[in-house]
């Protein structure tokens, strides 16, 4: 005869390994979902400079450099003569900038993007 104790024992263990094999589907199936729906990365960098043409020149030109070249804001600011201050703003407002034209461009797609 088992007594109260360890039916409540037995009971929880189930339910933690119900609950982990329920999470684990749920995964793989938002996995085979993302998968599916990805973007490649030829298309990814379409998009990309399809935001970038309609931002204005100076926070696209300091996106570039910031991301695409990996300059540091003292040889942004070097190359454009930039204040410092400015290339922070444009940076800010670039980054704002491209993602509201990539959720223009792409729509429900933008969760898969990157």
């Amino acid at each position: 005869m088992c007594n109260r104790h360890t039916c409540y024992t037995e009971l929880k263990r189930r339910i933690k390994n119900i609950s982990i094999k329920e999470n684990q589907d749920t995964i793989e199936q938002t996995t085979t979902i993302k998968e599916s729906s990805a973007l490649t990365l030829e298309d990814q960098k379409v998009y990309i400079q399809k935001a970038m043409e309609q931002m204005k020149s100076d926070e696209a030109l300091v996106l570039r450099l910031f991301y695409l070249c990996e300059m540091s804001l003292s040889e942004i600011e070097t190359i454009t003569k930039f204040s410092a201050s400015k290339i922070r703003v444009d940076l800010h407002r670039g980054r704002k900038n491209i993602k509201r034209e990539l959720e223009f461009l792409l729509g429900d797609e933008i969760k898969y993007f990157l």
